[in-house]
């Protein structure tokens, strides 16, 4: 055989050989090399990604374990919320955004796990959505969502209403995908009037019972003239007598409003969820001004 004949047969023996392309999954190397069809290669990679799906997911549920080991079960409420307006007064505590992250975000990274957040619009335009999403470093994540009423009390406007709103859902959605409690702050019982006092967190709860008797919220607020934001004493008060008007049948039927069991409500001590409506908000009204 001449030379120019093993010159020739050298580039066609190499030219049968696999390509080996760096950075191609080895499912598609192996599609090329075994001349597979499109069909074959697919279903061999939704195979791959189910396996390698349910791999970050194991992965996932370990590091959380380690992760428990590393966090805080409770966190202190830092702040006070205190002030008195024409609608009466608004006083209660809460653990701000800066607090939980100083206690959560070292132990997160030392155990590959980040945060992310963010807002934006309902499709009707009329509500915010808020999403809060742990991610861990081999891939698989959880995301807590909820869309909800901008919050427009305070004399906010329209930037300032959607920008509290996403603050306020983000903490405990935070709190929620991480399983941490929080505390109250241990101080002197403040002075105040249960009748004028104005308590957010027990008037959510209040309007929670209501939905249970068949009353939603929109219907409490048109029948004392008042968004929830402003509800007194006195005013769940009235909202108890009108609670005892409901049918029977309304009870039955109506199923109770979801209460994200995250806020650290104060007194009473009730389950808002279940139990005589009118009385749940007797006992509120006494407790207004209270945490």
């Amino acid at each position: 055989m001449s030379d120019d004949h093993k010159s020739s047969g050298l580039v066609e023996q190499r030219s049968t050989l696999p390509v080996r392309a760096e950075g191609v999954h080895p499912l598609a190397q192996m599609a090329m090399s075994a001349d597979m069809d499109v069909e074959k290669l697919e279903k061999l990679i939704a195979l791959q990604e189910r396996a390698d799906a349910q791999a970050a997911k194991r992965a996932y549920a370990a590091a959380m374990v380690r992760l428990k080991r590393d966090l805080p079960s409770s966190i202190e409420h830092d702040a006070t919320v205190d002030f008195r307006s024409s609608k009466g007064r608004t006083h209660y505590t809460h653990a701000t955004s800066a607090k939980i992250f100083d206690e959560v975000t070292d132990a997160l990274t030392q155990h590959g796990f980040f945060l992310s957040s963010g807002s934006g619009d309902s499709a009707d335009g009329k509500r915010v959505v808020v999403f809060t999403t742990l991610t861990h470093e081999d891939g698989h994540s959880e995301t807590r969502t909820k869309t909800v009423d901008v919050d427009n009390s305070g004399g906010k406007n329209a930037i300032q209403g959607v920008a509290s709103t996403g603050t306020y859902l983000k903490r405990y959605q935070t709190l929620d995908i991480l399983g941490i409690a929080t505390r109250r702050i241990s101080e002197e019982p403040v002075q105040s009037d249960p009748a004028t006092d104005i308590n957010p967190d027990l008037n959510r709860r209040a309007a929670a019972k209501l939905a249970t008797m068949g009353k939603d919220r929109q219907d409490a607020e048109a029948h004392i003239s008042k968004p929830i934001e402003q509800w007194t004493g006195d005013d769940l008060r009235a909202l108890g007598e009108w609670a005892k008007t409901t049918p029977a049948d309304a009870c039955e039927a109506a199923e109770p409003e979801t209460v994200d069991a995250e806020f650290d409500y104060g007194p009473p001590a009730m389950d808002a969820a279940s139990g005589d409506a009118a009385e749940f908000l007797a006992t509120a009204a006494k407790h207004t001004g209270t945490k």
